[in-house]
């Protein structure tokens, strides 16, 4: 068996309970005998009382001794006054006469003073000769007996000794059970304490076992646990705490998958970012390097390719510092960098105009429409993000095509461009988003979405078939 609260208890309340029960036995018992005695000395004063006031009438105007001369008449008159047995002795100590009820057997079969008794072999005749009252009870097998002597003095005069033999047997029944009936009493009071204890004490294990089992759930991984709360009392105070604890633990638990789940995905985007880094960056480096060994060799004289392959260099230089430049850009992001009252009009229309000559290749035009708002942030980051902005706008626009600018309470950027492929549309704000050749980009959108963010602003594209749209909202 295991040794669980609820078998504690039992145990505690049974062994306690049990002794409990034993102890007011013997109380009750002690008590009883206690008041039986007091009861029965109480008895024996008043028939010593009555005795010697029948015997001083008697004897009163009369010389003779009247437990010698009128013993039969003594004798039975006591016995028939205070039904018991009275038995005479002289002042010598010799057994003169004794009466027995005759209606009671237990008395007729305990009579033995029917014969001179030496007085030194009578304990209790010593004592009456030394004028002292005695009596001593008697245990036999049909009931009580007590026994009762002491002597007889008239006007100083000691006359003999009488000897009561008292059947008391109703005495000690009654006593007994009142005994009973008291321990029958102890006993079903006890059990019915004891049952309502294991009832209180099943109300009290009852719910941290419910506990226990929630707990067990809760280690096994479900939160989704509902703990029952029955009472308004400690336990119940106990399933409200705990309750409250385990919609913490859920909600930690639940901000810890989210934040895990947060770290994983970082760290598939730092992976994805680094293999995509070094593949952007190695394919400006091959075609460098494929060039310089070329047009290195010592027997080349090609002219036309030699210009050509300048111009390819040169071109893959740009691409290469682009994007080392943008790199930078978003190891700087997490720096603290001063701000200020910021026209974000005033930034767009600078930008388009250092544009204009990178627009006339493909003959595109800007159309502005520019109403003053105002941002608080650095205008270093402000610059950059329209610069990606607009850059992204001017190459991927159709020749002869016209970039619309709109600021009022945001931003939006529209130009017109080639049909984007539908993954493309799904993944503009991710870094080095390639499909193929056409629909690809690097860093600009990702970086741009970075710093618009960081910045308590938010940004979205619309994509149509022949048309790029982004709006930009910042905080005023």
């Amino acid at each position: 068996m295991k040794w669980t609260i609820k078998n504690k208890f039992f145990i505690s309340y049974l062994l306690l309970f049990t002794v409990a029960g034993i102890v007011f036995h013997v109380m009750i018992s002690k008590a009883m005998e206690q008041d039986t005695v007091k009861e029965i000395e109480q008895d024996l004063q008043q028939l010593q009382y009555t005795t010697m006031e029948y015997l001083r009438q008697m004897q009163s105007g009369k010389s003779d001794n009247i437990l010698e001369t009128s013993a039969g008449e003594v004798a039975y008159k006591l016995s028939e006054i205070h039904h018991h047995s009275v038995a005479l002795f002289n002042a010598r100590g010799e057994f003169i006469y004794e009466s027995i009820p005759i209606d009671s057997t237990l008395l007729m079969s305990q009579s033995k003073y029917n014969e001179n008794l030496p007085i030194d072999s009578v304990s209790q005749l010593n004592l009456a000769y030394d004028n002292q009252s005695s009596y001593y009870l008697s245990k036999v097998n049909d009931g009580t007996i007590v026994y009762f002597t002491f002597p007889v003095y008239i006007e100083g005069e000691f006359l003999g000794i009488l000897r009561f033999t008292g059947d008391y047997t109703s005495v000690f029944e009654r006593n007994d059970q009142l005994v009973n009936s008291f321990s029958a009493l102890t006993v079903l009071l006890l059990v019915g304490v004891f049952i309502i204890s294991l009832i209180l004490t099943n109300q009290i294990t009852k719910p941290l076992h419910q506990l226990k089992e929630v707990t067990n759930q809760i280690s096994s991984g479900n939160y989704n646990v509902v703990i029952p709360k029955k009472s308004q009392d400690e336990i119940g105070d106990l399933s409200d705490s705990f309750s409250v604890m385990l919609d913490r633990v859920k909600n930690y638990t639940e901000k810890m998958e989210v934040d895990y789940q947060q770290i994983v995905s970082l760290e598939q985007e730092r992976t994805s970012l680094f293999q995509n880094v070094t593949h952007e960056l190695r394919t400006p480096l091959t075609t460098i390097s494929g060039y310089a060994q070329i047009i290195g060799d010592k027997d080349f004289s090609d002219r036309v390719f030699l210009m050509k392959a300048a111009e390819r260099i040169y071109g893959e230089s740009n691409r290469l510092n682009a994007l080392v430049t943008q790199l930078l850009t978003m190891s700087k992001e997490t720096n603290t960098l001063e701000k200020t009252m910021v026209n974000v009009s005033e930034v767009i229309e600078t930008i388009c105009e250092d544009f204009q000559m990178k627009m006339k290749d493909k003959n595109i035009t800007f159309s502005l429409s520019l109403q003053p708002l105002h941002v608080f942030m650095n205008e270093n980051e402000l610059k950059q993000i329209f610069i990606n902005l607009i850059d992204n706008s001017v190459k991927y626009s159709k020749e002869n095509a016209t970039i619309s600018i709109l600021v009022d309470q945001t931003i939006q950027i529209r130009n017109e461009c080639k049909p984007l492929h539908t993954r493309t549309k799904e993944q503009l704000f991710l870094p080095f988003n390639r499909v193929d050749k056409v629909n690809s980009h690097g860093l600009g959108l990702y970086i741009t979405k970075q710093l618009v963010e960081k910045n308590g602003g938010q940004i979205r594209a619309n994509v149509s078939n022949e048309s790029f749209e982004v709006e930009v909202a910042f905080l005023t």
